[in-house]
């Protein structure tokens, strides 16, 4: 007769140890919030839900300020008519690589 035991792996969050409790025992500690010992440095370690909680918020925020980021980048870019691309530099990208549209577009530009 044999028992099959769900494993789940920790990592020491201070050495990066990693070793193996049963999933029913991950489980009590977490709702538990049960303090541990890593037992390779025998730093203590918990379980906190608050903890998760704060860090799925956490990381909720930081990817809300990378999307504001982004499209702060797109702003701050200029778009090139010829290209239809952005460019951070649009007047460089133009003397590089438009030079005899540019005098074209000054052109409209100013009404000719």
């Amino acid at each position: 007769m044999s028992a099959c035991v769900a494993i789940v792996d920790i990592c020491c969050c201070e050495c990066g140890f990693c070793f193996w409790i049963p999933a029913s025992t991950q489980s009590s500690w977490k709702k538990k919030e049960r303090h541990f010992f890593c037992p390779s440095c025998r730093q203590e370690q918990w379980y906190s839900n608050q903890q998760d909680r704060n860090l799925k918020k956490d990381i909720e925020n930081l990817e809300q300020l990378n999307e504001k980021l982004k499209r702060d980048m797109d702003h701050a870019r200029q778009f090139c008519p010829i290209c239809e691309k952005y460019y951070q530099r649009l007047d460089l990208h133009l003397s590089r690589t438009h030079k005899d549209e540019r005098e074209r577009l000054k052109g409209k530009a100013e009404g000719h």
